[in-house]
């Protein structure tokens, strides 16, 4: 027997062994298999943080045809090693919904910005410090200083726009919190919100019902509640405290979890906390300065990044579509996007200040943007997301811009200021 064959030497005919043991440990979270995903990684010394995709499956399909063929050299599509390759510096690459690259091509210059301008404006008695929409972009939800909610029909504000409203765009206003509203999440099923507040609890509304004020449920914690969000399943809430562990509980039992690991946690406060669209991650931004990745299933933290904006609170984190890259913005005025196969960064977003308001970036809903908010003018900063060149700032309020939220199904987001108000915006051509 060959030695070098037997003991998984550079044997040509193979894939080199740093290759096939990263293909190995993201089938298995393709299939679910974390705990195994998790105890390969760890015997073999590999990172457990991968995309989970079916590119093993893909690869013996195609080496098994390719044997019956007798056609040994073409085993492998192109794209199966390439989608599995580190990103560089000069851009990223990545697989969107339909397979395609992010980066297909050659370098492009900078796209045009789209034409955007303010649709409708509510105003809360306080500040205005939070804004999420429901996943069919139906529902906007905003929260506020105040302690209320509101809930925006987005429909209604398209007909407002157009002079053919009759009808409010304010469809609930909700009170049922003590101290001020930090995180607003629509459950999955766009029937349910949620709502973290100042006064250590998590609510829950039922919006279905047209008279309702009070939330039908709430988890009581013993920490200020900074972020929430939901499981994709929605069995779940992950919540960020200002106790440095992460939380989850069960939406139907009231359970709370935490990291077994103690030496997992942060240092601080934790300001965000994100699920990847999968479920099977979810990343937290700290206080301390860090951005950690963990694993939904075991609760562990697989990657940390430390010093992720320079030692400086990291104030939100969100995942691509694909989840294999995580935005996120900080107090050194950079916003980055990170690389979960390597840790790396692969754009920077510079051209918006952020020093002292704590305020998120966001993707456009197609991710050829970035949009962020600066201090210095209030202003609305859109980024070409694959070059990080500024394309457009936009004056948007009289006083700190909290918040920035996309929609997931057009060209439109919402603004939070500490002037009261919240913003709808969209595309000056679209009515």
């Amino acid at each position: 027997m060959d030695d070098t064959a037997s003991n998984g030497g550079e044997d040509e005919s193979q894939l080199p062994r740093e290759t096939v043991l990263p293909l190995i440990i993201s089938q298995l979270q393709y299939y679910g298999l974390n705990s195994i995903a998790q105890v390969v990684a760890e015997a073999s010394g590999t990172a457990l943080v991968f995309d989970p995709q079916p590119a093993l499956a893909e690869l013996c399909y195609h080496g098994k045809i390719a044997r019956e063929n007798d056609d040994l050299g073409d085993i492998a599509p192109a794209d199966i090693l390439g989608d599995l390759s580190d990103a560089d510096d000069e851009g990223f690459e990545s697989l969107d919904d339909d397979g395609n690259g992010w980066n297909d091509g050659p370098a492009q210059p900078p796209k045009a910005a789209p034409s955007l301008s303010m649709w409708f404006s509510t105003q809360h008695r306080e500040g205005c410090r939070t804004a999420a929409f429901s996943a069919d972009g139906k529902y906007v939800a905003t929260g506020s200083e105040d302690s209320s909610l509101k809930v925006l029909d987005v429909a209604r504000i398209k007909m407002a726009r157009g002079d053919g409203g009759i009808e409010k765009p304010v469809i609930r206003t909700l009170y049922d919190h003590t101290g001020p509203v930090n995180d607003v999440q629509f459950h999955p099923n766009g029937t349910v919100l949620a709502s973290c507040s100042h006064d250590t609890t998590i609510k829950l509304f039922d919006i279905q019902k047209p008279n309702v004020k009070r939330s039908f449920r709430f988890l009581q914690d013993a920490c200020v509640v900074r972020s929430i969000h939901f499981h994709p399943s929605g069995d779940f809430i992950a919540a960020g405290t200002d106790h440095e562990a992460v939380r989850i509980y069960d939406v139907h039992t009231l359970k709370c979890f935490s990291s077994p690991v103690a030496a997992d946690a942060h240092t601080g406060p934790i300001n965000r906390i994100r699920y990847a669209p999968s479920g099977r991650i979810f990343a937290t931004a700290g206080e301390d300065g860090s951005v950690k990745i963990w694993d939904a299933v075991a609760g562990k933290c697989t990657r940390t990044i430390g010093r992720a904006h320079g030692g400086r609170p990291v104030t939100s984190v969100r995942f691509s579509k694909n989840g294999r890259f995580v935005l996120s913005c900080g107090l050194d005025s950079t916003g980055r996007l990170w690389d979960l196969h390597t840790g790396a960064v692969v754009q920077d977003f510079v051209g918006a200040v952020q020093q002292d308001t704590y305020t998120t970036n966001t993707f456009n809903y197609n991710e050829d943007l970035v949009f962020g908010t600066s201090q210095a003018d209030n202003a609305i900063v859109v980024w070409d997301s694959k070059t990080g060149t500024v394309l457009k700032k936009i004056p948007a309020h009289l006083a700190p811009v909290r918040c920035i939220v996309a929609s997931p199904i057009e060209n439109a987001f919402v603004t939070c200021s500490d002037d009261y108000r919240a913003k709808f915006w969209g595309e000056r051509d679209q009515q």
